[in-house]
């Protein structure tokens, strides 16, 4: 008897059918050994010009960040039979992951297209990519360089995104702004080789018609009648890039100290007693404001005597009101 119960074991085995695994996602979409996503879609639609195709492989594989994981644009099932998996007319449903949400808008089914942060950056040349034949480069999902308040003097992206950017791609789209800027010269933003003042802007514009430029080197510069302007006359100079207050958008904070008004100063520097021109206008540079005269009375007005020998008075004073030590002069003090 013993003899037959192997046989018998067989038999049974034979008559038993096998309970099937847990069927694959590739089982539907997707192929086996590379990855659930399309191509191929459901049906085993494999042209890109179909919905359920598209752009698929190029989120499964791009060359600009890491893999798009499928959860970012839909409810992955733990099931196969789970509600809203296979119960519901194709296409798949779109539901945005974590990374896709942020700033996130629908995607658009009938236009096929999509807002979602991924894409839809500050200078976007394509904000609402097309999931058929959408378009990807640098300048695509966000400006090349973004918008003011950035800066557009470098386009060295890596000076200041050493650990973000096209060239890391893991630390690209990841909802995360790798920013380092602690440490850059003052003219990677502003300013040229001889100082940080403007030209440039930080838009890389030199027009003294321009308030963020006008006349920033005739200050710095310095001449006859005074000594150079240092910068922190005039503003708050950071003492590191990201200071806060200084990383905003243009123009840059004056002091209130200086009485500027956007468009003209009336500081202690320009609006003596009995100044011709007590509040000049910050973008005429042609000379016609920087005379003796234009900033105090030449002389200045009563109590002052009215008598136009200054160096009988002002040692630092030369004939025909010259200024024999520019450095002396509009200095906060008065040599008497």
């Amino acid at each position: 008897m013993s003899s037959a119960l192997p046989a018998l074991a067989a038999l049974l085995a034979c008559l038993t059918p096998a309970v099937p695994a847990g069927p694959d996602c590739t089982s539907c979409h997707g192929t086996p050994g590379e990855g659930p996503g399309p191509p191929a879609a459901l049906g085993g639609v494999t042209d890109p010009a179909s919905p359920g195709v598209g752009s698929h492989a190029r989120h499964a594989a791009p060359n600009v960040s890491r893999a798009v994981p499928c959860t970012e644009c839909h409810v992955v099932p733990a099931q196969v039979d789970d509600p809203g998996h296979i119960d519901t007319p194709w296409p798949a449903e779109v539901a945005w992951g974590e990374l896709a949400a942020v700033g996130a808008a629908p995607f658009d089914a009938g236009a096929l297209t999509c807002t979602v942060y991924c894409h839809s950056r500050l200078g976007a040349a394509e904000p609402e990519p097309e999931w058929i034949g959408g378009q990807v480069g640098c300048g695509s999902c966000h400006g090349d360089p973004p918008p003011p308040p950035h800066p557009v003097t470098s386009e060295a992206c890596s000076s200041c995104h050493p650990g973000g950017g096209s060239g890391n791609p893991e630390a690209h789209v990841d909802g995360t702004l790798q920013l380092e800027v602690d440490g850059l010269a003052c003219d990677t933003c502003h300013g040229g080789p001889d100082n940080a003042a403007p030209p440039l802007d930080t838009q890389g514009r030199d027009d003294t018609a321009l308030v963020t430029v006008g006349a920033h080197q005739t200050h710095l510069a310095g001449g006859r009648f005074s000594a150079p302007v240092a910068c922190a006359t005039c503003h708050v100079v950071p003492g590191a890039v990201s200071d806060e207050g200084h990383l905003d958008a243009p123009p840059a904070e004056v002091r209130p100290g200086a009485g500027f008004d956007g468009a003209r100063c009336d500081s202690a520097c320009h609006a003596g007693p009995g100044a011709s021109t007590p509040r000049p206008q910050w973008t005429v540079v042609d000379g016609s404001q920087a005379r003796c005269g234009a900033c105090h009375g030449l002389p200045p007005p009563d109590p002052h005597p009215q008598d136009d020998a200054c160096a009988d008075c002002h040692s630092t004073a030369g004939p025909d009101f010259t200024i024999a030590v520019p450095e002396q002069h509009a200095d906060g003090v008065v040599d008497f």
